[in-house]
């Protein structure tokens, strides 16, 4: 006689022993969630705040093999990737990486399973309960236990949340996201998208931010040689994203539009708490052309604010460059020159700089000099989409437009490509 199966808290018994865990149970939820009329964003707050825990305690305690994790980690992964439509080449670390640290926050199950189930079995030691205790001594255990060291992920496979947000910030295309932690509100889009981001701002957002739009550099990979191929707008340097969104002159015009997009919301916002805002002034002294600082802003209390918005390379130290805007405009001719327009001391001028980079990421001194302003999470968190967005449409405009760098020769006429009679 077949004993019976019994489920308790989602494991199977039968009898006194656990049986396998299925993998059924998750390449079902997945494929309901994929069917489902829900957006990208919705979809992955389902998996990672519903769907995996429900898993987690059922594969802890359930028998399994390390290749049986593995695999559900792919199936993860793949359903990820199909949601967020991310052509191939996007790391896997990006997707397993804590959102704070610039990736998606989806728990890797062969990371996590075999360490939650290891503390469970050392808990039998310091438990309180003298049966416990003696059975921490069971050979069951000390199996256990092995097992666990060899499911464990040995390198170069990240094992742990620290070691998959090291191994983004060392790949090509996640190294501009190491700077992430210094504010939270780079990421907090990642988790916010439910304020009004539609599915596909959504999904550009992740391209831009992932660097997985395509370009010349991209798309050749693995196919080509040492020579990276030329932008073929302006053929001075290769075709990668940045270059592509950040200095090639075809992209010249969408720069200053997002560039004047962030200064206008950060004068809003001061506006709104109480700041009497000028833009884009021309300051004329005698050391120099003159300075014109985006913003100047002074309360009615006699303290007064220069600041100026730039959006920068992320590869660099950001808060080098942070400093580096502020020395441009903290000098003592501009400071004079706004003392005396502005009926200010020229030791109550604060000189300030809003940094972020094309992908989003904020400077965290300029984040947490903002917020001093009284300018709001939310309006930070707007100008971080609002950056992506405009790196986005820099990259769209760039594959739509004609233009040519004037020393390029002009394409060939429509003409020319017609054959001749008698020809060919």
């Amino acid at each position: 006689m077949s004993r019976p199966l019994r489920r308790y808290l989602g494991v199977d018994f039968m009898g006194v022993a656990t049986i396998s865990a299925s993998r059924v149970d998750l390449g079902r939820a997945l494929a309901r969630v994929t069917k489902a009329p829900f957006k990208p964003h919705q979809k992955l707050r389902l998996l990672r705040t519903y769907l995996l825990p429900k898993l987690t305690y059922g594969l802890v305690f359930g028998r399994l093999m390390a290749g049986s994790l593995q695999e559900l980690d792919r199936e993860v992964r793949s359903a990820v990737r199909s949601w967020l439509k991310f052509p191939p080449g996007v790391p896997s670390a990006y997707i397993h990486a804590p959102v704070k640290s610039g990736g998606l926050g989806i728990v890797s199950l062969s990371a996590s399973i075999p360490s939650l189930r290891r503390q469970r079995l050392l808990a039998l030691r310091g438990s309180s309960w003298g049966v416990a205790r003696a059975a921490a001594d069971l050979d069951f255990v000390r199996q256990q236990l092995a097992w666990c060291d060899r499911a464990t992920p040995s390198a170069p496979k990240p094992s742990s949340s620290a070691e998959f947000a090291a191994a983004l910030h060392e790949s090509v295309d996640g190294k501009e996201l190491r700077q992430c932690s210094e504010s939270l509100i780079s990421s907090q889009w990642v988790d916010w998208a439910l304020e009004g981001i539609g599915a596909r701002d959504y999904r550009h957002f992740h391209a831009v931010r992932v660097a997985s739009l395509p370009t010349a550099v991209r798309c050749t990979r693995g196919s080509r040689g040492t020579t990276l191929p030329l932008c073929r707008a302006c053929r001075s340097r290769s075709e990668h994203l940045y270059h592509v969104v950040q200095q090639c002159p075809r992209t010249h015009r969408g720069r200053i539009l997002r560039h004047d997009a962030v200064a206008k919301q950060i004068a809003g916002a001061l506006s709104s708490s109480g700041w009497d805002v000028e833009r884009e002034r021309l300051y004329h002294m005698p050391s120099d052309q003159g300075k014109k600082p985006n913003i100047v802003a002074v309360k009615p209390n006699q303290s007064c604010i220069i600041l100026d918005v730039q959006v920068v390379n992320g590869s660099l130290d950001m808060e080098q460059t942070w400093r580096a805007k502020i020395r441009k405009y903290d000098t003592n001719d501009l400071r004079q020159a706004v003392s005396e327009l502005k009926g200010v001391a020229p030791n109550n001028i604060r000189v300030m700089a809003a940094t972020l980079s094309w992908r989003g990421v904020w400077c965290g001194k300029s984040a947490t000099e903002l917020r001093e302003l009284g300018i709001s999470v939310g309006v930070l968190r707007g100008i971080t989409t609002r950056v992506l967005l405009g790196s986005y449409l820099n990259w769209w405009s760039f594959y739509r437009g004609t233009s040519l760098h004037p020393s390029l020769p002009p394409p060939p006429s429509s003409s020319s490509l017609i054959p001749r009679a008698g020809v060919g």
